[in-house]
Parts: C-alpha cells; sequence; structure tokens
C-alpha cells in the first residue's frame, strides 16, 4: 500500500491557504511521508500558488501543479491524474481538517481491510465562528455498507470533500469529474456511491467547512441552474447505462429531481431573458420530465405531469412554490392557457 493522496485545487485563496496546508502538515501521529500533498494552482490570479510553493519548499511528498484555469473539476481531475496514492482525499483550499483526520483514517483503511470508500463528518465554521454540523450523529452507523445501501439510506452529502475514495474504484470505472461544470458533485458522488463495494463511516469531526461568501459556492451565477441540467441529463443516462432499477433507481429518480428543483430555485432571481433561455434548453431533456414523473415524491410527480402540458416551466414552478392545494394548482394554471 503507498502514499495517501490529498489533493488541493487552489483559486484566489491567498486568504485562506496557510490555513488549510498547514493543517494537513500538522497532523497527530502520522509521518509526512506517509501521505503526499498534491497542490493544483489552477490559474489563480492572486499569490496562493506562490504562498503554496513557499509553505511547501521543504515538505518531502508534496507536488504544486500549476496549470491555465480548468475551474474546480479540471483541477481535481489534474490532481487525480497525478496523484500516487492509494487513496485521494480532496480538500478545498478555504477549508481545513482537524488535526486527528489522518490518523482516524489510516485506522479506518487497515481496520475495515481498504474499504472503497471512507465517509467523514464535517461541520460548516464562518469567519464569525458560528458553526452548523454537517452530518448527522452516525454512533449506530459503524458498520461496513455498500456505496449502494449508503446512497438509498439517504444518509450522506453530496460535497467530494467528505469521501476518502479508493483511487482503484476511480481508474476501474473510468470516474473523474464532469469538466467545465459547476455542481459537479452531485454527478460525481452518486456514481461513486454506486461503484463501492464497501464504506465506512467514521462518526467524528474530521473536516472543517469554511463558510466563504465570495466563493463561487455562493455567487448568484445563472450557469449554475443550466450546469444542473447538464447533471441531471448525465446521471439519467448513467441509469440507463447500468440498467438500475428498484428501490435504487427511486432513490436516483428523487436526486435528479431534487437537483433540477435546485436548479429552478436559482434560475428565479434571474432575468427574463435569462428565463427563456432556461426555459428553451430544459424543453430539449424531455427525459428529465419523465423521471419527474416517477419520483417517489407526489410534489416532483406533479411537476413531471404539469409540465407535459405547460412549457413555460419557470412560471409552472413559481406557481407550485405559492399553492399547495392541487385545485389552486390547477385554478392558476388555467389562466396561463
Amino acid at each position: 500500500i503507498r502514499d495517501r493522496s490529498i489533493i488541493i485545487p487552489v483559486y484566489n485563496v491567498e486568504k485562506f491557504i496557510d490555513r488549510c496546508i498547514n493543517s494537513c502538515l500538522n497532523q497527530k501521529n502520522v509521518n509526512i511521508k506517509d501521505y503526499e500533498i498534491i497542490i493544483i494552482d489552477d490559474g489563480s490570479p492572486d499569490c496562493s500558488g506562490e504562498m503554496a510553493e513557499f509553505i511547501l519548499k521543504d515538505i518531502p511528498n508534496s507536488t504544486i501543479i500549476h496549470q491555465e484555469n480548468q475551474g474546480l473539476s479540471g483541477a481535481r481531475n489534474t490532481g487525480i491524474n497525478a496523484s500516487k496514492g492509494d487513496y485521494i482525499w480532496f480538500v478545498d483550499s478555504d477549508d481545513w481538517i482537524s488535526a486527528n483526520a489522518l490518523e482516524c483514517i489510516f485506522k479506518a483503511i487497515t481496520e475495515n481491510d481498504y474499504p472503497d470508500v471512507i465517509m467523514i463528518r464535517a461541520i460548516s465554521e464562518n469567519s464569525y465562528g458560528k458553526t452548523e454540523l454537517r452530518h448527522n450523529n452516525w454512533a449506530d452507523r459503524i458498520e461496513l455498507q455498500s456505496g449502494i445501501d449508503v446512497f438509498i439510506s439517504g444518509d450522506w452529502l453530496i460535497c467530494a470533500q467528505f469521501f476518502i475514495v479508493r483511487k482503484q474504484l476511480l481508474e476501474r470505472n473510468n470516474i473523474r469529474f464532469m469538466r467545465g461544470i459547476f455542481h459537479e458533485d452531485n454527478e460525481y458522488t452518486p456514481r461513486i456511491l454506486y461503484f463501492a463495494k464497501s464504506v465506512v463511516r467514521i462518526n467524528e469531526i474530521l473536516y472543517h467547512s469554511f463558510v466563504n461568501t465570495e466563493s463561487i459556492t455562493h455567487s448568484i451565477n445563472p450557469k449554475r441552474a443550466f450546469d444542473l441540467i447538464k447533471v441531471c441529463d448525465s446521471l439519467s443516462n448513467f441509469t440507463i447505462q447500468h440498467k438500475i432499477n428498484g428501490i435504487l433507481l427511486d432513490k436516483f429518480n428523487d436526486f435528479i429531481s431534487l437537483s433540477l428543483n435546485n436548479a429552478f430555485s436559482l434560475i428565479l432571481p434571474q432575468d427574463k431573458i435569462i428565463k427563456n433561455n432556461f426555459n428553451k434548453e430544459l424543453s430539449k431533456h424531455p427525459e428529465i420530465f419523465k423521471i419527474l414523473r416517477k419520483s417517489t415524491l407526489s410534489k416532483y410527480r406533479m411537476e413531471g405531469f404539469i409540465f407535459l402540458c405547460f412549457k413555460n416551466y419557470i412560471a409552472v414552478y413559481s406557481l407550485l412554490l405559492k399553492f399547495k392545494s392541487c385545485q389552486s394548482i390547477i385554478n392558476q394554471l388555467r389562466k396561463l392557457i
């Protein structure tokens, strides 16, 4: 078993990069020779790349790759391709990890016969020191599970940072992040869980997610909504390609439906031209409406059937937000005819 790899994509984070990298270096009871740190300077316009070079200049098992901007997906893919470790952990450059994180992870790997995926709990923190737990307590979920069982349970979060993944799983199943999109984790995480034969949960807070209001995650960008359509389309094709059925297909349908609803919520504040373009783009993906109609949740099923009759999807979605009863919705929809 070779080194484990921490992959840190870097872009415009000179305020935070020192904290992130040093949290990965200052690990209790773990030798730096037992893991590698890979920094991907994704064409950062600030001094993030140079700061990373300075911090890691005398650190063995560290690599810094400078590349033209390819977005978070492209940076992570570069890190995967460059990694030498048997396990990969993505750490965002404005976040940090607990001092005992690697000790706990390495122990979980060896004690559970090298599982495909290790899931960790996380906490969100902001610049005012406020915190919020990201995961449920897993004290009763200490047994190994298949990734499919985890996916069906619903007790997981989308963020790739909360999963340490065996590189062999990524290579064997040709898994990489979808290039050039936001919400790449929505498309990536369900696929790693589908292929994972063994998943272990660590019931300890090992990851600290910083709520950075300047990050792309919190930006109001209409591209995020359009990219979620791509995610829905990709996951739909994935279920067809792998002939997924039964309760697992139900869960995929619900997840795809949720992702589409998130797209609607992102597009609602936009102007009329962008909304019209969103309606046109969504109309090119009728298979998504079929998925809505197959959802286990009545809200999504209703959307799926109504979208068949009314092509102004955003107007319909807005009405669905305002009116709870079916009759109220029907009465309001008649006014659109």
